[in-house]
């Protein structure tokens, strides 16, 4: 660990981001605060700020004001010495461990014939059994609950996850809190693997929408996985494609297709996986809320066009479901 720290701060930036926090108040920095006192970019300095929980020399809380931003201080002696799980996981306790981790491997295995829109393993992309078993002596198993926030976009690093049961929704969120939810990823799919290999902060923000049994890959232990297991960097390339594919997906529906075009598509993931708004929503009821983040519109606007759709006969909105009586109809709305 002291040699760790030694290399984190041979960097000049996160030398110049630690002694500004050692120097603040008590109730710390926001990187947004970091960066305009040291003209930075937010980005850069999210950057370092997880480069230096990694080796325990900051800490992370909630605002106490506004619990979706991040207050960071410089480390107390006594922190110093703990592995920055220890701090950043004592702010939220929705993770439960429930018994040895290599029970799920199988299912995460998964298949590798996935519909394109449907989950896409990790674990199953051309890792031999041995190498499986492997990585089952780093993974933590975990239990969260609907409506649980696993971490918020631009955290420190926590590691890549994979989802058991339930379903999990990745969204970003704008500081008026409007959120525009990206995919519900569902059991046999891993997700959060691009900051567990560059290190920066969390690029979205993970809420679980089902019970969950959830496994995790530790950042704090990111080094010693890649060294016992290097076949994981080749397996994670499939799945930064998929990423990759997804995102492209879902910015041309949001880029070229009309509200109702968006709704359409949301609608037929219930019978037709697809990559763009929606993917991976299907399988189970959506609000009226839940779709207006998936397409990027407000709940009002949404409500009009499910009233539309079902006077032209394409749907029929029931308490508490949405029926489809015309998917080919559906379809040619998109």
């Amino acid at each position: 660990m002291a040699l760790d720290r030694f290399g984190a701060l041979a960097d000049p930036t996160r030398r110049r981001i630690l002694v500004t926090l050692a120097r603040s108040d008590p109730t710390g920095r926001t990187a947004a605060d970091l960066a305009r006192e040291l003209g930075l970019g937010r980005s850069l300095v999210s950057y370092h700020l997880a480069r230096l929980m990694a080796v325990g020399l900051a800490t992370v809380t909630p605002d106490a004001s506004d619990g979706r931003r991040r207050r960071y201080r410089a480390a107390a002696a006594p922190a110093i010495g703990r592995p920055a799980a220890a701090v950043s996981g004592a702010r939220r306790g929705v993770h439960s461990p429930v018994g040895p981790a290599e029970v799920a491997l199988g299912s995460l295995a998964g298949s590798l014939h996935a519909a394109p829109g449907g989950p896409q393993p990790l674990l199953g992309r051309g890792l031999p059994p041995e190498f499986r078993q492997l990585l089952g002596r780093f993974l933590r198993h975990r239990r969260a609950a609907a409506g649980d926030l696993l971490f918020s976009q631009e955290d420190p690093a926590s590691g890549i996850w994979f989802v058991e049961s339930g379903a999990v929704r990745l969204y970003t969120a704008d500081p008026d809190g409007r959120e525009q939810t990206l995919q519900i990823v569902r059991p046999g799919a891993s997700f959060n693997e691009v900051p567990f290999f560059d290190l920066g902060p969390e690029p979205a923000s993970a809420q679980v929408v089902e019970d969950a049994l959830l496994l995790t890959l530790p950042i704090e232990r990111r080094d010693e996985i890649l060294r016992s297991v290097p076949e994981l960097a080749v397996a994670a390339a499939a799945s930064f494609a998929f990423r990759l594919r997804q995102t492209i997906a879902l910015v041309e529906d949001l880029s070229f297709r009309q509200v109702g075009g968006r709704v359409a598509r949301v609608l037929l993931q219930a019978v037709e996986p697809h990559l763009g708004v929606g993917a991976g929503s299907g399988g189970r009821p959506l609000t009226q809320r839940e779709i207006a983040e998936m397409v990027g519109s407000s709940r009002e606007v949404v409500a009009r066009t499910l009233r539309q759709l079902e006077r032209e006969q394409l749907i029929r909105v029931e308490r508490g479901r949405i029926v489809l009586l015309d998917r080919a109809g559906l379809a040619a709305r998109e």
